[in-house]
């Protein structure tokens, strides 16, 4: 059985359960694989969120230590001299 793995209407992949023997599927069977793949699917969408934050946050470390970051940034913290 395949259960496609859903998040915000995109398909991120799939989850394959195989049931042991010959026997049927029932409800229960199908509501429990259904389970199994929304948490998997939640579990996938954090991975992939905390990954970015990660790449974020080293792509703002990088911009803070090149040479010259501490006075650009000074520089768009104050207000335009037509403010003052």
């Amino acid at each position: 059985m395949l259960i496609p793995l859903v998040f915000s209407e995109q398909l991120i992949g799939l989850l394959s359960v195989r049931i042991a023997g010959n026997r049927q599927v029932d409800g229960a069977d199908l509501e429990f694989a259904q389970s199994l793949a929304q948490q998997a699917t939640l579990v996938l969408e954090m991975a992939r969120l905390a990954e970015q934050a990660k790449q974020t946050a080293l792509a703002i470390e990088r911009e803070e230590s090149r040479p010259g970051a501490r006075s650009r940034a000074g520089k768009s913290e104050r207000s335009p001299s037509w403010m003052s």
